[in-house]
């Protein structure tokens, strides 16, 4: 059985050692740690911590809004769009931001987005998140044959990325 309690004790040490600039990374770290173990209360608790910090980084605000995508989707637009305010050419706010327009049926918008970050050279989790998406998309506007291509290159991204991984 897990201890959360330890968990939480061990992430706020973390938080009392590190340098002032690390916290916010750090923060999301373990609010993203906490949400892979099923405990929404406690990362709330930490990307709202990280949220709190001087002009937070997209990386933070994009990480929050993906942790407030499902119970709050106007609250994941408004960090997106701080995030893109802060840096207009930041990937993964930008493959959010197609994300959220597609959730919403905005298709137009957001394949507008998610095309190119799913074609270009860019890393691949950002190519093979917005080919996901992009295959949703066209799943759910009827392109069935153009959305099981996309989702197959994106499946083989990932794959490549796997092993690239391994192999290291």
């Amino acid at each position: 059985m897990l201890d959360y309690a330890a968990a939480e004790s061990s992430f706020d040490r973390c938080m009392e050692l590190a340098a002032p600039g690390e916290r916010p990374r750090l923060l999301v770290e373990a609010g993203r740690i906490a949400r892979e173990f099923y405990e929404p209360e406690l990362a709330d608790n930490y990307f709202s911590r990280a949220l709190e910090t001087d002009n937070p980084a997209p990386d933070v605000l994009v990480e929050f809004a993906m942790f407030s995508e499902r119970g709050s989707p106007q609250v994941a637009r408004e960090l997106v769009d701080r995030a893109l305010s802060t840096d207009p050419d930041h990937l993964a706010a930008k493959r959010m931001r197609g994300h959220l327009l597609q959730k919403s049926g905005e298709f137009e918008a957001a394949e507008e987005i998610l095309r190119p970050l799913a074609a270009r050279p860019s890393p691949p989790q950002i190519r093979a998140q917005a080919g996901y998406d992009l295959g949703a998309l066209l799943d759910r506007t009827g392109r069935y044959d153009e959305a099981m291509e996309t989702f197959v290159l994106a499946k083989s991204m990932m794959y490549e990325e796997g092993v690239r991984l391994r192999d290291q």
